[in-house]
């Protein structure tokens, strides 16, 4: 086992860093730069918590381990990830008021194409009753039409009849 950092191979190890598993030492540095690395607060107790890049071993340490400028780089490490974390916040509740502005002007449009809709689904039932009145108004006028050809052909039968008559008449007559 080396004392030097298992990344950076610089003299910064913290033998408050070595793997349970591997034993591979890492320096603060290179530990605040892993993506697993995390601050645990639980039961009065802090921790850090990594995983090893050796061998992929969890591992938490008690921040009581380490000594003042260990602490004081952890604290920095910390307060940086927080201040990026609220800047993050931030923008996003920016991000969020602006779709919720977004969504109120859905929600205005939405109402006024309901409103649109309406009036259109109001025009076409006048409409239809237009037409079905046109309809009436039609099935009437061809029931009187009917009505006409019928009189007429019958006017026009008993035209035909008395003209019969009246040749019967002549031809007596003469």
């Amino acid at each position: 086992m080396s004392n030097i950092c298992y990344i950076c191979y610089n003299n910064k190890f913290c033998q408050n860093l070595k793997c349970n598993n591997c034993i591979e030492v890492i320096c603060l540095d290179c530990c605040n730069k892993l993506e697993s690395r995390r601050t645990i607060y639980s039961e009065n107790n802090i921790k850090i918590k990594f995983k090893c890049p050796n061998c992929r071993t969890n591992n938490e340490k008690e921040i009581e381990s380490f000594d003042l400028n260990e602490l004081q780089v952890i604290y920095k490490n910390n307060l940086i990830q927080y201040i990026n974390a609220y800047k993050n916040n931030i923008f996003y509740e920016k991000e969020i008021e602006k779709l919720n502005e977004c969504i109120h002007i859905l929600i205005n449009e939405n109402i006024k194409i309901k409103k649109e809709n309406l009036d259109l689904m109001e025009n076409n039932i006048n409409v239809i009753n237009k037409n079905n009145d046109l309809n009436e108004q039609n099935d009437k006028l061809i029931n009187s039409t009917k009505k006409l050809v019928d009189i007429n052909n019958e006017n026009l039968k008993n035209y035909y009849n008395l003209l019969d008559r009246y040749k019967k008449h002549l031809k007596i007559s003469v």
